[in-house]
């Protein structure tokens, strides 16, 4: 595609206001598995970025009819919570379907990170459609990350931003199908479940852990778990 020609559909489909399809635009797509639309434009005059990483990540999306799309480069919008593929072939950006995607896997930090896609939590992200929570955890109780972004003003007449990007992350766990924020520490385990507070006591103890940092806090909630689980299974 030439360049006048991709200006061409920028500007009829910034007039137009109308959603437009990948496929809809490029006929290659059609039979892809992706699904979503053409991505033209950034966020302007907001200092920062509103990315989860600035570099291209690459991993599995999983869809919700069972497909994998395996080894596909990403962005994760993190203020809006948009998943923004580039098509290597194509040399295009797509912003992904987010009704049809799951969640991903992804490396960062030389680890294997899974985020799930999860509907209906109170947070305080302006995001109604679904945000992705990283999995920490998951069981008879279950913990999650959520990484997010907030604008705030810059009061400053000789800035060229109005806005800029915050970094925000906060915690949650999943108990009696119900998703709570949590901050980590001791009180969440022995508030949640009193009836276990002398066995996550003695525990956290032995094992010298600090609840208080999300490692650890993962190992007492998987300790947990295991507690519940064998009562289960009694």
């Amino acid at each position: 595609m030439s360049l006048f020609l991709f200006f061409l559909l920028l500007t009829v489909n910034l007039k137009s206001q109308q959603v437009v399809l990948a496929s809809e635009v490029y006929p290659e797509l059609k039979y892809n598995a992706l699904r979503g639309e053409v991505f033209f434009s950034d966020y302007k005059q907001v200092k920062g970025s509103a990315y989860l990483v600035d570099d291209w990540m690459l991993g599995n999306i999983h869809l919700d009819d069972g497909q994998r799309m395996d080894n596909v480069k990403f962005k994760l919008d993190a203020f809006s919570h948009r998943i923004i593929i580039y098509q290597e072939n194509l040399k295009r950006l797509v912003i992904a379907e987010k009704e049809h995607i799951t969640g991903f896997v992804v490396e960062m930090n030389n680890t294997q990170k899974t985020f799930k896609k999860i509907l209906g939590v109170n947070s305080k992200t302006k995001v109604y459609d679904g945000c992705y929570f990283e999995v920490l955890t998951e069981g008879k109780v279950s913990l999650y990350k959520l990484y997010y972004k907030e604008i705030l003003p810059i009061h400053d007449a000789n800035s060229k931003y109005i806005e800029e990007f915050i970094d925000e992350f906060s915690y949650y766990a999943l108990i009696n199908d119900e998703y709570i924020h949590i901050r980590l520490g001791r009180s969440f385990l022995y508030r949640n479940f009193p009836e276990y507070k002398v066995q996550l006591r003695k525990f956290i103890r032995k094992n010298k852990l600090n609840v208080r940092k999300e490692s650890d806090s993962v190992v007492a909630v998987n300790y947990l778990n295991e507690i519940l689980l064998t009562l289960q299974q009694q």
